[in-house]
C-alpha cells in the first residue's frame, strides 16, 4: 500500500501524462490513463464518454502551444484520488494568433486492478481576471 505522498506524486506525474498527450493530440497515451466508463463534465454541457473525449482531443481545432498548472493538489483515499488545480493553455490559431485561457478542474483517478486511471473530470473555464493570478510553467 503507498502513503499519501507516493499517491500524490503518482497521480500528479499522471496529470502531467494527460496535459503533454492532450498538446501532442495523443490519443493512444490518453487511452492508456483513462477508464472506459470515463466521463467528462462541464457546466452546461452535457456528458462526454471516453470515445467523445478521445475523439474531441483527436480534432481539437487549434495548435496547442502549451499546457500547465502548477497549484494542482491531491487529496488521497483507499483507492480514490482527487486531483484539483487550474489548467492553462496556450493557443495557436489558424492565422497565427495566440491566446491564453484557463480552467479550474477536478479530476478523480480510481485504482483498478492495480493501475491508476482517470474515471471523471470536470472543469470550469475561469474568466481573464481570474485566469491572471495563476503562474506557473508549461508542460514540455
Amino acid at each position: 500500500m503507498r502513503n499519501h505522498a507516493e499517491i500524490e506524486a503518482l497521480v500528479c506525474n499522471l496529470e502531467l501524462k494527460l496535459f503533454r498527450a492532450i498538446r501532442e493530440g495523443d490519443v493512444d497515451a490518453l487511452d492508456a490513463v483513462i477508464a472506459g466508463d470515463f466521463v467528462y463534465r462541464a457546466p452546461g454541457r452535457p456528458d462526454v464518454n471516453k470515445a467523445a473525449f478521445l475523439k474531441n482531443i483527436e480534432s481539437i481545432p487549434v495548435e496547442i502551444v502549451a499546457i500547465w498548472s502548477d497549484d494542482m493538489k491531491v487529496s488521497a483515499y483507499p483507492g480514490i484520488a482527487v486531483l484539483t488545480g487550474v489548467q492553462k493553455a496556450r493557443i495557436r490559431h489558424q492565422e497565427g494568433t495566440e491566446e491564453t485561457g484557463a480552467q479550474a478542474f477536478c479530476d478523480i483517478f480510481a485504482q483498478r486492478e492495480g493501475k491508476w486511471l482517470l474515471v471523471l473530470a470536470y472543469s470550469v473555464e475561469l474568466t481573464t481576471k481570474l485566469a491572471e493570478g495563476v503562474e506557473g510553467s508549461p508542460v514540455d
